[in-house]
C-alpha cells in the first residue's frame, strides 16, 4: 500500500493510496499504471483524466488486465489491514483476500474505550469506511484516545468447498487517533472511585452509537440493558462479572428505530436508569 503525495514547497497539496499488494508477475507493459496532476487546480485525477482521485483508493489490479493474487505474499494475512483518512476525516479501511479462502463476507472487529474487541460490522467488500469516527491529527489532544480495528474472513477452503464457512483468524490492527467522549462536564478525574455511578450516555441525541459509561467500587456480576418506551429489552450490552473500576462501552443502535430508549445498570443491590434518544 502507497501513499501517493504531491507536496509543493512542503506542502501536501493532494494525495491518493494506491494497493499494489499482488504477487502475480509477468507485466507487459512498459508502464504499469500512471495518473495525471491538476497543477493548476491541485487535483489528482484517473488515467482518463475523467474524474478526480483525490484521497481515493486505487487498486493495481482494477487498473490493469492483471489478477489480485495474494498467495505469494509472505505473511499475507497478517499484514493486509491499513487505514487512511478518506478526505473528510473518517478512517477507510482497505485490505485483501485472506489467501486459499472463498471470502463470502468479512467482520470487523473494534475497539473503543473497552478491553476487548466487539463486533462492530460485517461487509462483503474488501474496504470499509467508518462514518461514526473522525481522525484526529496534529498536536496531540487532552482527551484523545486510540482506537483499534481488525477483520476477519468467513468462508472454506477452495480445495475442499463442501465444508461449512467458517471464520478466520484475525488480520493485523490497526488503529487510529481519535477525541474520545468526555464522561461529564467534569470530567473523568471526578468520578468517586467508591461510589456507583451511571453516567449519561455519549453523544445524546446519537446515530448510530453511543458510549455508555459506568463505575463500579467493588467486583460485581454487572448486567447493562436497553429498553424501548414500552418497557421492552431490546438489547443486552453487558452481563459478565466485572472487577472494580470505570468502564466505557459502544451501544449500536443500527437496527433500532428512531426514538427514545432506557439503559439500566443492575450490579449487586445498585440499580440506575437513563434515558437515551436515537435520531436517524
Amino acid at each position: 500500500m502507497y501513499k501517493v503525495s504531491a507536496i509543493e514547497s512542503g506542502v501536501e497539496k493532494a494525495c491518493f493510496y494506491m494497493d499494489w499488494r499482488t504477487s502475480t508477475e509477468g507485466w507487459t507493459e512498459s508502464v504499469d499504471v500512471y495518473f495525471k496532476y491538476d497543477y493548476s487546480n491541485k487535483h489528482f485525477r484517473n488515467t482518463a483524466n475523467t474524474q478526480i482521485i483525490d484521497h481515493s483508493y486505487q487498486t493495481l489490479w482494477n487498473l490493469t488486465s492483471n489478477l489480485l493474487e495474494t498467495s505469494g505474499l509472505e505473511d499475507y494475512w497478517d499484514n493486509c489491514l491499513a487505514v487512511f483518512n478518506n478526505g473528510d476525516d473518517h478512517p477507510k479501511f482497505a485490505w485483501g483476500p485472506y489467501p486459499g479462502f472463498s471470502n463470502n463476507y468479512y467482520k470487523i472487529y473494534k475497539k473503543k474505550g473497552t478491553p476487548n474487541f466487539v463486533l462492530y460490522d460485517s461487509t462483503t467488500s474488501t474496504t470499509y469506511l467508518d462514518v461514526n469516527e473522525e481522525i484526529l491529527t496534529g498536536p496531540p489532544q487532552a482527551n484523545e484516545g486510540h482506537i483499534y480495528y481488525k477483520v476477519t474472513s468467513v468462508g472454506y477452503p477452495t480445495d475442499n468447498p463442501l465444508i461449512p464457512p467458517y471464520e478466520s483468524g484475525y488480520s493485523n490492527t490497526v488503529d487510529i487517533r481519535s477525541l474520545m467522549p468526555p464522561l461529564e462536564k467534569q470530567g473523568i478525574n471526578s468520578i468517586v472511585k467508591n461510589d456507583y455511578r451511571l453516567l449519561q450516555n455519549y453523544p445524546n441525541p446519537f446515530n448510530p452509537t453511543t458510549t455508555i459509561t459506568f463505575n463500579i467500587p467493588l467486583s460485581e456480576k454487572v448486567t447493562i440493558r436497553v429498553f424501548d418506551i414500552l418497557g421492552s429489552e431490546v438489547a443486552t450490552l453487558i452481563n459478565e462479572l466485572k472487577e472494580a473500576g470505570t468502564y466505557s462501552l459502544d451501544f449500536d443502535a443500527k437496527n433500532l428505530t428512531s426514538g427514545i430508549y432506557f439503559y439500566q445498570i443492575q450490579a449487586g443491590k445498585y440499580s440506575e436508569t437513563r434515558k437515551l434518544i436515537l435520531q436517524k
